[in-house]
């Protein structure tokens, strides 16, 4: 639902815009929103209009859809600099938790198709860095068998001399 409206709409239909908007501001041309109604179907005020959910570039917060802080490219609800994606500005195009690198860090794995860097599966130290399943070294007291770090060793093997 639009809320830039002509003066002709609004004479015809002023309840429209009072179902959502908390206030307005007036030009000769056009009604715009400026505050919304926070428990309508249209609580986050965005360009001037009363909307039901953000863009995934914009995070509410104070019931108006405030834009992602560059690198982010979209965030986490509320937080401006709490990123879900990246924008590729200055070469930070790597998710890493909610912040964007320009490399994953040591012992991540860098999961292409998404842009992301995956942590290595629990209980290993080092992973291989083109998939984050493959153990390259265990956490201390755990043993590898092909690439996964266990607990213990399985029937009919037993440990190396360093441990592994």
């Amino acid at each position: 639902l639009s809320q830039r409206l002509s003066s002709e709409q609004l004479r015809v239909k002023p309840w429209v815009l009072l179902d959502v908007c908390q206030s307005l501001q007036i030009l000769p041309d056009k009604f715009t929103c400026t505050k919304c109604e926070a428990k309508s179907e249209n609580p986050y005020l965005y360009n001037g209009q009363c909307i039901s959910q953000c863009p995934p570039t914009h995070t509410p917060i104070n019931n108006e859809c405030v834009k992602c802080e560059s690198p982010c490219a979209s965030c986490n609800y509320g937080l401006v600099n709490s990123c879900t994606s990246c924008d590729n500005t200055g070469q930070k195009q790597f998710l890493y938790g909610t912040n964007c690198l320009e490399s994953c860090p040591v012992n991540t794995t860098l999961v292409l198709k998404d842009k992301e860097c995956k942590g290595c599966n629990v209980g290993c130290a080092l992973c291989n860095d083109r998939d984050n399943s493959i153990c390259l070294k265990c956490s201390d007291g755990l043993s590898m068998l092909n690439g996964t770090c266990l607990n213990e060793c399985p029937f009919q093997y037993i440990k190396s001399p360093d441990g592994s």
